[in-house]
């Protein structure tokens, strides 16, 4: 749970608990029904209480229409085995595909994106590569990579595998994000 939510729900709860004591503190009379008098002739016609419910009130269908909002689904693959089945989280198939290609050469950085539909998978590999490469060849390389690792590893049928170049970088130039972190880390980046 986010901090922001938590924040909220505290809140909530609070108002919540003040409206249950006050319920309390009348249903069993504990305050003397003259200072409950007195307090209400001070609130009655006074436009800060009125603009205060008013907040609280707008606050409360802020936070009714938040808790009834649809959640997002699971992202996840199911397959289905003679023994039941299993899930592959879109997160586990995104190691499995940057995996696959760490050991294309000429390949700088990549960023898988999974789409299902109707029980197919299709793979968006977005990629920045060295300039000293062929893209059709690096490409068509990469998706066959991609597609037999996938099908053997997580007995995923893919369906469709695109590749978006999205940069195509010199050897001279700056190292991409990828690299940066793994020289951060004291090593050599992958597939160089």
């Amino acid at each position: 749970m986010q901090l922001r939510q938590r924040a909220v729900y505290v809140f909530a709860a609070l108002i919540l608990l003040l409206i249950a004591a006050l319920f309390i503190i009348f249903s069993f009379s504990l305050l003397p029904f003259e200072e409950v008098e007195h307090f209400l002739s001070v609130i009655y016609g006074s436009w800060q209480v009125a603009a205060a419910a008013l907040v609280i009130a707008i606050f409360s269908l802020w936070l009714l229409s938040v808790s009834i909002k649809k959640k997002e689904p699971l992202k996840i693959i199911t397959q289905h085995t003679a023994h039941g089945q299993f899930m592959i989280s879109f997160m586990a198939l995104e190691s499995m595909i940057l995996k696959s290609v760490k050991k294309i050469e000429g390949l700088r950085e990549v960023h898988p994106k999974i789409k299902t539909k109707d029980d197919q998978v299709d793979i968006l590999l977005k990629i920045i590569i060295a300039s000293d490469y062929q893209i059709p060849a690096i490409s068509n390389k990469i998706q066959e990579t991609v597609n037999n690792y996938v099908e053997e590893m997580g007995g995923i049928t893919v369906n469709e595998i695109k590749v978006y170049i999205e940069n195509v970088v010199s050897e001279g130039s700056p190292p991409t994000s990828k690299e940066r972190a793994s020289k951060e880390k004291g090593r050599e980046p992958d597939g160089q």
